[in-house]
């Protein structure tokens, strides 16, 4: 494969077009090169995929444009960007996502969508953009004076909203009118390809290429973590609930925050945090149950914020719950912020306790919460970046 190559076209199903940058229209052919600011464009009969230099999957699916803006390797000061402007895709990320996902963005006419280790369908529509997640998670954003379309990564704020593949049958849509993303019930949405046998074998092969994309992709060393959850020995599992126990923590880490079920360990400090300044984090990954009498049911952690101010000594935080009893619930908590980092809440119905830390894979936060409502107790961790 020429230097200059992004990727290679591995499936073309009925009508399917690349433009240039220069404007210029070819039939998409199997095993012809792919550049660095082309179109890809679907009729109602196309359907094309994509493998790119780094592992990566493309999706195109019908009536759809998706524009492949840069994809070079964030290693070398590249980056990962496209742009969705109508139809739908399906994105599994390779090496160079996985490296750097602050490095990662697809956008759509009216919302960006970052990535945290994924593989997710986007549906691009004039009045709305949706989002459903097979793996990993993503965290998606209406465009605002804080989420800029030519910036990268996922953006941040308290418009924007985290789903994951663990949250279950649920997808984000944004509306240009609304003032937050929503979360609604995922349905068929992400399995929608359109009727016929082409398409069948389309939505086929696409399955046996994530299958293949999952088995080769490349390791990307990792430093060691600079949070750890564990669940102590004496929990019994959860539905949904995949943590390892506190035995397989690393002795030395010590132990910033727990409760009767979770307990959150940190990478020891060299220095403690900053004494002045503050720090905005975007939720980078939880899970969450509602606790009734006599059972425990799965929830999801659909998006929040957490606020650090370092030299007022205090954090803020809001998270967005969701259960099938409870609908959308959002936790919001203020408190204050010790010297080394950790933090607390007690109030009547809400309980925060959690740990800024640094050094490892870098500046990051967790907290455990537990968070009364009328229909249960939601109950659960989450981390931050």
């Amino acid at each position: 494969m020429a230097a200059s190559d992004i990727g290679r076209i591995t499936l073309r199903l009925g009508e399917a077009w690349v433009l240039s940058t220069a404007g210029e229209r070819r039939q998409a052919e199997v095993d012809a090169p792919l550049y660095a600011g082309e179109t890809i464009e679907t009729a109602a009969s196309g359907h094309v995929h994509v493998r790119f230099v780094d592992g990566g999957l493309v999706s195109v699916r019908p009536n759809s444009r998706l524009v492949i803006a840069a994809y070079a390797d964030p290693a070398r000061g590249g980056a990962v960007r496209f742009k969705l402007e109508r139809g739908s895709a399906r994105s599994v990320t390779g090496r160079y996502g996985e490296q750097d996902r602050s490095r990662f963005r697809l956008n759509t006419p009216i919302a960006a969508i970052g990535i945290n280790g994924t593989d997710f369908v986007v549906e691009s529509r004039p009045e709305a953009t949706r989002v459903a997640v097979f793996s990993g998670s993503i965290i998606a954003a209406p465009f605002d004076e804080g989420c800029r379309p030519e910036a990268l990564g996922p953006c941040g704020g308290e418009r924007a909203v985290r789903l994951s593949a663990e949250a279950g049958d649920w997808l984000v849509e944004i509306r240009p009118q609304d003032g937050k993303p929503l979360l609604l019930p995922r349905g068929d949405f992400a399995q929608r390809r359109g009727a016929g046998g082409e398409l069948a074998k389309a939505a086929a092969q696409e399955v046996t290429e994530v299958m293949t994309q999952t088995q080769v992709l490349p390791a990307v060393p990792a430093a060691p973590p600079t949070l750890v959850w564990a669940r102590w020995a004496h929990a019994t599992p959860w539905p949904e609930d995949s943590l390892g126990t506190t035995a397989n923590v690393p002795a030395t880490y010590e132990r910033v925050a727990e409760n009767a079920r979770y307990a959150l360990y940190r990478l020891p400090q060299t220095e403690l945090p900053p004494a002045s300044g503050s720090v905005s984090l975007t939720l980078a990954g939880g899970q969450a149950h509602l606790l009734r009498p006599g059972e425990v049911l799965p929830a999801a952690v659909t998006g929040g914020r957490l606020d650090l101010d370092f030299a007022a000594r205090r954090f803020a935080t809001t998270l967005g719950l969701a259960a099938a009893p409870t609908g959308p619930v959002e936790l919001n908590a203020r408190g204050p912020l010790q010297p080394d980092g950790r933090f607390a809440l007690i109030e009547i119905g809400t309980r925060i306790h959690g740990a800024w830390g640094a050094g490892g894979s870098g500046p990051a936060a967790g907290y455990i919460f537990e968070h009364n409502t009328p229909q249960g107790q939601l109950n659960g961790i989450t981390a931050w970046r």
